[in-house]
């Protein structure tokens, strides 16, 4: 759930409430004078889910920091990267193996 900031104008005490999108609109009491906060608008901080962490490589005999650099190892040594892929991508293979076995022990019936 998002974490939003609101601010007491009374007390001037400012907290993090930590609620769904859902109630956004509901007005959140002050902890202290229980007066109604205002919401702060603040800049959404995004975190990457993306990132990479540096790492020692066994394959390559040394400290892997990007993904730009993992990729010209691969290219470079012609290794094949394993465990990457998109999950799409693993169900779709095994989707069509298993049709593949379904068409033979249909024809052969």
């Amino acid at each position: 759930m998002p974490t939003y900031e609101y601010f007491c104008d009374k007390c001037e005490m400012a907290s993090d409430v930590i609620k769904p999108i859902a109630e956004l609109d509901r007005q959140e009491p002050c902890i202290q004078c229980s007066q109604p906060m205002r919401k702060l608008i603040s800049l959404p901080q995004f975190v990457g889910t993306a990132q990479f962490d540096p790492h020692y490589s066994l394959a390559f005999g040394k400290p892997i920091t990007s993904k730009r650099q993992l990729k010209y190892e691969v290219d470079r040594t012609g290794a094949i990267e394993v465990g990457n892929e998109k999950v799409e991508t693993v169900h779709k293979h095994f989707d069509n193996a298993r049709e593949e076995k379904r068409k033979k022990r249909w024809e052969s019936d």
